[in-house]
């Protein structure tokens, strides 16, 4: 048996949807592609639970996504017996894989219709008659050497690491950078070493000149960084999704989004959220469209400070 999963969210979303993966492969032992980002899907590969990455920009897969199907769209389809598709019940790849086999489609829209649900849990949901008590749903990241090997210098031998991560895929999901910046002096008066991670949207940033900054690197090599360090600390994003399943311990910065649904799933996270009248603001269609982002900067520096602080031995 072979089953394609389809997945072509944001990184977030689909490190949310690893858990349920990860239990997919437990309970089948089909051969596995990924059609979907493949810089993503290598994580998903790293952790075991596909076997092959199909790179959604490629060529080869458009016939899956038009109007009109013809022969090609057929022979795709024939590869597989089996399809999990993060996708609504009214995309074309559904419809298309639909008028050739009526069963063995699992169709999971990628968000959850109850907004008081975590979003782990309601991916879990689709399996949840296989959900055995003490499965752990976190995957484990088996780094190759080669993306390893690119990071270690980074870290410090003699001093603790703190990782800190300014960015979002939103503005308005965005701690003050100033705030980052004075909670980076802070730390290091505290003996902290600090890395900053940034990626094409951070390119603006004035970063301490003497600190380690690192710009656009790989996810492999950004989680071997993320289980060797002392703690992270980043707003609601893809990334500090990541340093919550690779065991790091977790200080998540909430805002714009709801926290009851998005917070990162991990075994150390500490989410802090400042509810105004406004929020959760994100995803929602009549959200304010002059936003002063008072969610945000009425979270103090001192009180991310002692978070971090009530965690160190």
């Amino acid at each position: 048996m072979k089953t394609l999963i389809y997945h072509n969210g944001a990184l977030g979303d689909f490190l949310t949807s690893l858990p349920l993966l990860k239990l997919f492969r437990n309970i089948c032992t089909d051969y596995i592609s990924l059609l979907g980002n493949p810089s993503y899907a290598r994580l998903a590969k790293a952790a075991g639970l596909i076997d092959e990455i199909l790179d959604i920009n490629s060529k080869s897969y458009i016939p899956f996504f038009l109007d009109e199907y013809g022969q090609e769209t057929v022979e795709l389809i024939n590869r597989f017996d089996r399809f999990l598709l993060f996708s609504d019940h009214n995309s074309h790849l559904n419809k298309n894989i639909s008028r050739f086999t009526s069963s063995n489609i699992l169709l999971h829209p990628p968000f959850p219709a109850n907004e008081n649900i975590h979003i782990v849990n309601y991916h879990l949901s689709l399996f949840q008659q296989h959900l055995t008590p003490g499965f752990d749903i976190f995957p484990e990241f088996n780094i190759p050497p080669d993306e390893s090997d690119k990071v270690k210098q980074y870290l410090s031998d003699t001093r603790e690491v703190a990782i800190l991560c300014p960015g979002s895929g939103s503005r308005l999901k965005n701690w003050p950078f100033n705030n980052f910046l004075s909670l980076s002096e802070q730390l290091k008066k505290r003996g902290f070493e600090i890395i900053w991670l940034a990626g094409p949207a951070e390119h603006h940033l004035r970063f301490p000149e003497k600190d380690k900054i690192l710009l656009n690197q790989s996810l492999l090599s950004i989680a071997y960084l993320l289980k060797h360090c002392s703690f992270y600390i980043g707003n609601d994003s893809g990334i500090t999704h990541l340093a919550a399943m690779t065991g790091c311990r977790t200080i998540a910065i909430f805002g714009s989004s709801n926290p009851v649904v998005w917070s990162p799933a991990g075994k150390s996270v500490t989410t802090i959220y400042n509810k105004q009248a406004c929020s959760p603001c994100h995803l929602k269609k009549d959200a304010p469209r002059n936003c002063n982002l008072k969610c945000m900067e009425s979270i103090t520096v001192q009180e991310v400070l002692k978070l971090v602080e009530t965690g160190v031995q």
